[in-house]
């Protein structure tokens, strides 16, 4: 691409006549949608590992056929390469193809600036209390087991 701009070709990335965004960018970047295809292996992290090694590997992305993960310390990072090709086997079935054939592990320092793409959960929605006031009881036949117990309840929580 470097040569075709420097003998005046035009880019095949965009124009400057063309308006684009960002995103349309990327997409250009990222023809295989490669990006797309793992949105949802980083949103079901901790079911494709397993509780064994969820806790201590931390995914960072992927560069060509490598998966880049992050760990805490030096002895996760020992442990996790033990577990290289295990992890290896999870993803890519997980991906239904073999996508990488290698993992690359990292410490990671801080934590904290690490982007999780895991959505939270939204809180649900509180349940409107029914206070039982006795409303029903008059349609009610008033010898019925069922009735006698709803008008102790509706004494209960009067």
């Amino acid at each position: 691409m470097k040569k075709n701009l420097l003998k005046g070709g035009k880019s095949t990335l965009f124009s400057p006549n063309t308006q684009f965004t960002f995103s349309d960018y990327l997409t250009r970047l990222d023809k295989e949608e490669v990006q797309r295809s793992l949105k949802p292996l980083w949103q079901c992290w901790e079911t494709v590992l397993g509780d064994d090694l969820n806790h201590m590997a931390i995914p960072l992305g992927h560069r060509k056929k490598s998966l880049i993960v992050g760990c805490r310390d030096s002895m996760e990072l020992q442990d996790l390469k033990m577990y290289e090709q295990d992890i290896l086997e999870r993803v890519n079935a997980f991906l239904a193809t073999k996508m990488f054939n290698k993992v690359i592990f990292t410490i990671v320092i801080d934590e904290s600036q690490i982007i999780h793409t895991k959505e939270k959960p939204l809180p649900s929605p509180e349940k409107p209390i029914h206070k039982a006031n006795g409303s029903y009881l008059d349609k009610m036949d008033p010898s019925s087991p069922v009735a006698r117990c709803y008008a102790a309840y509706c004494d209960k929580n009067s």
